[in-house]
């Protein structure tokens, strides 16, 4: 790959390729020159796509998913993800920051980093043990980053992720008390690349199932009604098959082809577009014949509750079942093996072979919902639902007022406790003044 140069205000030497390839790690650095004022150079890493093709997602250009919302997404789990630095956290939130403006096509994203990454080396020419630290953590911060994005905005369906590359920079100097030289990390340059099956004509690509998910009919007036209405209209038109496009929800809205990410992904961009609370979930699902990896979804009832859809398992040759529709973790699948749905499915925070789980999911409901008892618990303020009310509430109602966030219905209810319609900072000062014990209520 041609790198292009970069212009650094205090560079006197020009840029210097080098290659990383994980897991072995290998950084030839041109010298330029003996004991320079400052050097430069360059590494590159590469990222792992999910197993089975869900490596990819939709597309950033729709108003109702071109921002996040407050509790149900993996973006916010960045910030606070234990066993990595805060260095790497802080990192990894900037990346998908940037990751989630990705235009269409082949293009190259420059990021600065949030966090400096530092290294020393004994010569002006790095060796491979003494950048592979620093590059581990570009390459964390940078795998967290697409792994979250690539969940939450399912507008970018059309990137490929394994096919993406992270070309990170360093500038350094000799330092004479030290008697080694010290280098600093301060940017990266993905290299976006497109999916084969999207490859062409990706515009379109992106307006065919812009125009699906618009279009898509969805009756009813309360949560459930609404999604048992998408979720029957799915089963029906979607036949389980494999095809270029299975693996999203475009096989699933518009070839009618899909498998369980085509099927998850769809409901999620309803979800989404209907402004009701949906994660996709995924791990291992246990049937009588085996197990193997599988995707869901997870949605916030008015109660404040979680509970888990598997639209993939409910549509059967035979007829449309229920035995998986907005159930609880102990709920039994009567007419399937008469197991519970956490017995059947193993949710894995575990998105692209790190070994461990690394994002969690919400806590499910014990039981499944029941539309005829079900008791909507409204507490003004509380825009989090963690029952609370605190500055962490406020804190969301001045992203909603600065558009850094789009709070869903149910949110923007709570948030708008001076009740004038809008959701501004008078209403986060509002939340902030009752939390402190200021003031009584709203």
């Amino acid at each position: 790959m041609k790198i292009q140069k970069k212009m650094w205000s205090v560079v006197l030497a020009a840029i210097m390729s080098a290659a990383l390839l994980l897991p072995g790690f290998a950084v030839p650095v041109q010298a330029a020159g003996a004991e320079p004022a400052m050097l430069s150079g360059s590494g590159v890493v590469h990222l792992n796509g999910e197993e089975k093709g869900t490596d990819s997602q939709h597309f950033a250009q729709y108003t109702y998913s071109a921002k996040l919302s407050t509790t149900y997404d993996y973006y916010h789990q960045l910030s606070g993800l234990s066993g990595f630095s805060s260095a790497e956290r802080a990192n990894a939130v900037q990346i998908y920051n940037e990751f989630a403006l990705a235009g269409l096509g082949n293009t190259e994203l420059e990021i600065p980093l949030e966090k400096v990454i530092a290294f020393t080396s004994a010569t002006s020419s790095p060796t491979d043990s003494e950048t592979s630290a620093a590059a581990k953590q570009v390459q964390n911060a940078s795998q967290l980053a697409v792994d979250a994005v690539m969940r939450d905005r399912l507008d970018l369906f059309w990137v490929s992720v394994p096919d993406c590359t992270i070309w990170y920079y360093y500038t350094g100097n000799y330092n004479a008390a030290t008697g080694r030289y010290h280098w600093e990390i301060d940017e990266v340059r993905i290299s976006v690349r497109t999916k084969t099956g999207y490859a062409g004509n990706t515009a379109s690509y992106i307006q065919n199932l812009q125009n699906a998910i618009s279009n898509f009919y969805v009756s009813g007036s309360t949560r459930y009604e609404k999604l048992k209405s998408m979720h029957d209209t799915l089963c029906s038109r979607v036949t389980y098959s494999e095809s270029s496009h299975a693996h999203d929800a475009y096989g699933a809205l518009i070839d009618g082809k899909a498998v369980c990410e085509g099927y998850a992904k769809a409901l999620k961009e309803l979800c989404d577009r209907e402004g009701i609370p949906c994660l996709l979930v995924s791990g291992t699902g246990v049937t009588p014949a085996g197990s193997d990896a599988h995707m869901w979804n997870y949605v916030r009832m008015e109660d404040g509750k979680w509970y888990a859809i598997d639209a993939t398992w409910n549509d059967q040759e035979s007829k449309i079942y229920t035995d998986y529709f907005l159930v609880g973790s102990d709920s039994v699948a009567s007419n399937f093996d008469g197991r519970t749905f956490a017995q059947t499915h193993i949710v894995s925070g575990d998105f692209s072979g790190w070994g461990y789980d690394i994002f969690a999911v919400p806590e499910l409901s014990k039981t499944a919902f029941n539309p005829n008892t079900a008791v909507t618990t409204f507490v003004p303020g509380d825009v989090d639902w963690d029952g609370n009310v605190s500055a962490s509430d406020a804190l969301w109602a001045l992203k909603s007022a600065g558009a850094l966030v789009v709070l869903s219905t149910d949110e923007k209810a709570r948030a708008d406790v001076n009740n004038d319609g809008f959701v501004d900072a008078s209403d986060a000062l509002l939340i902030l003044k009752y939390a402190a014990g200021l003031i009584a209520g709203f």
